[in-house]
């Protein structure tokens, strides 16, 4: 698996594997054992899910990210579409309830999402480099 590991892997093919749940480097399948728990290492090539603090501020970036573009661009379709008679008291319920269950649901997928960014800012799947 060494080898698989060591392969270059295209950016947009990091990134989606990550929108898959799979793992960035090695596209493996069954990570999670459970929705909060990703495993550490990975099973197949032994990415680190969790290098440092600044991994789990990533991920959270990454999910209060997502949650807040999909709450911004749910808002404003309901207001445009729905001008001048905006339900205001609907539309208040449901963004928020947006807000505080799309990030749990958003969990696993913005520590995959995550780890395949960290991989193309510094090409962890590389050998290392000389200071």
């Amino acid at each position: 698996m060494a080898g698989r590991a060591a392969k270059r892997v295209r950016p947009p093919t990091l990134l989606l594997r990550g929108f898959l749940l799979r793992c960035p480097r090695c596209g493996r399948r069954e990570l999670f054992s459970g929705w909060f728990k990703p495993p550490d290492p990975c099973p197949g090539c032994g990415l680190t899910f969790n290098r440092d603090s600044d991994a789990t501020v990533g991920w959270i970036i990454v999910n209060l990210g997502v949650t807040e573009i999909v709450f911004v661009a749910l808002a404003l379709a309901v207001v445009l579409i729905t001008w001048p008679n905006v339900p205001w008291t609907g539309l208040t319920v449901v963004v928020v309830a947006v807000n505080a269950l799309l990030p749990v649901l958003l969990v696993p997928f913005s520590r995959t999402v995550w780890a395949a960014i960290e991989l193309l800012m510094d090409r962890m799947d590389g050998p290392a480099r000389a200071p």
